[in-house]
């Protein structure tokens, strides 16, 4: 991937490089996309900000550090945690992501950190939790700013190297495990209002990953809706200069300005 990055940034000094028309006006010529290999994707990568943030995402993945990765929402922050992985030594093992948001207050322990059977009422069978299963791998965080208090202090122990217990057990689980977090939220205001615990966001934020915004990202972001085509170009609809581009099919649409 270095080699890429520096295919592309030579194509963009050229790119950049001022031409003079015949009346001796100066202009630019603009940049043109970089079709390159991104998660299994040919992706179109012509921005400035998105070319530095995966150069970090690369350097960074070499390391066994907890990563906090922030932006807003609909910016890419899970394709960075992805690629985050598949860039490290652990790419051979599981990924396994779990939206924090998403799991009800009463469920996040037991999906997390797994029961023993007989733990609570339904508890059948013994369960490992997702920190279990992602032994080896990566477990990503989303939205880490909507974990409940009483989570975030568990969480810093395992981040801290600690070995915790399953619900209703007795022996001590130590997974191997390296820890990426992402949120939409501002996380030192969380901080200061005391809604996230202060040395939890130091530990997490080891190695942070800021993901810009869409209309900071002055060239184009896209993937292929398939293969077919030799060049990856994308459907792609103008509507008020709004690119609109279909990833592999699916019915996520990124939109950004240009």
């Amino acid at each position: 991937m270095g080699e890429t990055l520096s295919r592309m940034e030579n194509h963009t000094t050229q790119s950049d490089e001022l031409a003079r028309s015949s009346n001796g006006v100066v202009a630019r010529e603009p940049a043109k996309p970089y079709y390159e290999d991104f998660l299994g994707m040919t992706a179109v990568i012509a921005s400035a900000p998105m070319r530095s943030l995966m150069s970090m995402t690369e350097k960074v993945a070499g390391t066994n550090s907890p990563v906090l990765i922030t932006g807003e929402s609909g910016t890419g922050k899970e394709l960075v945690a992805r690629a985050l992985h598949r860039f490290s030594v652990r790419a051979s093992k599981p990924f396994i992501d779990v939206n924090c948001a998403a799991l009800p207050e009463h469920l996040i322990e037991s999906e997390l950190f797994g029961y023993e059977k007989g733990a609570f009422s339904g508890a059948d069978s013994l369960k490992p939790g997702l920190f279990e299963a992602a032994h080896g791998g990566s477990l990503f965080l989303d939205e880490i700013g909507e974990l409940d208090p009483r989570m975030q202090a568990k969480l810093l122990r395992v981040l801290d190297g600690q070995p915790f217990f399953r619900l209703g057990g007795t022996r001590k689980v130590e997974p191997d495990v390296r820890i990426i977090a992402a949120t939409n939220l501002m996380l030192d205001e969380a901080v200061q209002s005391r809604k996230f615990r202060r040395d939890l966001y130091h530990r997490l934020e080891t190695f942070h990953l800021r993901v810009p915004p869409l209309r900071e990202r002055d060239g184009l972001l896209a993937a292929p809706r398939s293969t077919g085509d030799s060049r990856g170009l994308c459907v792609a609809r103008q509507r008020s200069r709004i690119e609109e581009c279909f990833v592999q099919g699916d019915p996520l649409r990124l939109r950004f300005r240009h």
